[in-house]
């Protein structure tokens, strides 16, 4: 009698891709402090980051773990040590069998209420906030096809401002701007960490999940008006849950993924070229002036500035003729 033990080795791989909506927002209008703001839409532009997790592999997923890196501050500069807000996290919906909690409140800190009602709707949850589910039971595939959208009208607008940006550029009123970016990576934003737990994941399936948020206006007026362009970044990685069951991630190399949003100043901000310093004018008019004074002075040296009267003038021409005659030969004169 033989005994044979297979172990039997189940592959699954686990993706995760994001998209920004809209890619591109601007920011203007006037600063306003944190205590004015009585609404979400006072802080600024509404935008999303939404990330999917998808199983391509041959097996199911027990359970995973994605980890997002949401940049919420600028890091610490010489005026605000105590860093400003970047991007203002107003919700988290999920689609799928997912959970989102926020162990660190930074979900809506303000508690701001939106002017416009909205298409979410409250329910039980067992965090500090009232959680929220997209009314629509067709909400993965609406969502899903929300990454590939154009945006209609929205993206005409944005092409329409993008054209007077260069223009502007032409100009030169932009063409001494820089870049920035924020990024929790690179030590320029401060990011919470956010650790979403995925239940069991069959094949061929996935799950959604969506970062709203408001692009804090007042931060970028006073830190990055007179940038060209600034980039936002958030991060996300998804891992496996280990499990006691023989099943192995196949492709470790998809497991990461970043968003990004690009933010421009208005064109009204772009408008509004870097001034001189005024030392420098200054220099450059008493330069202007000492320059026109030595020109002068040598114009006098060399008798520029010296008129004669027509008499004068006159009488010098009967002296240049009677001196001339006096010397031609007295023969040559008959």
């Amino acid at each position: 009698r033989v005994t044979i033990v297979a172990k039997f080795i189940v592959e699954v791989d686990l993706t995760v891709s994001g998209k920004s909506k809209p890619e591109q927002v601007f920011f203007g209008g006037e600063v306003k402090g944190e205590s004015e703001m009585q609404y979400l839409e006072d802080i600024g532009t509404a935008l999303s980051h939404t990330f999917v997790v998808r199983n391509i592999g041959t097996g199911d997923v027990p359970g995973a773990v994605v980890s997002i890196f949401w940049p919420y501050e600028i890091m610490n500069t010489a005026l605000h040590p105590n860093g400003k807000w970047l991007l203002y996290l107003t919700d988290i919906a999920v689609v799928g069998n997912v959970n989102c909690p926020d162990p660190r409140g930074v979900i809506n800190k303000l508690n701001l209420q939106s002017r416009r009602p909205t298409n979410y709707q409250a329910v039980t949850s067992t965090t500090a906030r009232d959680r929220y589910q997209v009314v629509n039971t067709r909400a993965t595939d609406r969502m899903r096809r929300a990454l590939s959208d154009d945006y209609g009208h929205g993206m005409q607008t944005l092409i329409r401002r993008v054209r007077e940006t260069n223009i502007g550029e032409l100009l030169g009123t932009t063409g001494s701007r820089e870049s920035k970016t924020l990024d929790c990576k690179q030590g320029t934003a401060r990011c919470a960490v956010i650790n979403c737990t995925i239940g069991l994941l069959p094949k061929n399936k996935d799950v959604v999940i969506t970062f709203q948020a408001r692009l804090w206006n007042s931060t970028f007026l006073e830190e990055y008006r007179e940038v060209k362009e600034v980039d936002i970044v958030s991060h996300a990685s998804v891992r496996m849950i280990p499990t006691r069951s023989s099943v192995v991630e196949a492709n470790p190399e998809n497991d990461k993924t970043s968003v990004k949003t690009k933010a421009f100043p208005d064109f009204d901000l772009q408008k509004e070229a870097p001034g001189v310093p005024l030392w420098i004018i200054i220099v450059a008019v008493v330069g202007g002036l000492l320059l026109l004074v030595l020109l002068i002075l040598c114009l006098w040296k060399c008798g520029f500035f010296r008129r004669h009267k027509m008499q004068e003038q006159r009488a010098t021409k009967r002296k240049a003729h009677s001196a001339y005659y006096d010397q031609v030969p007295q023969h040559a004169k008959a």
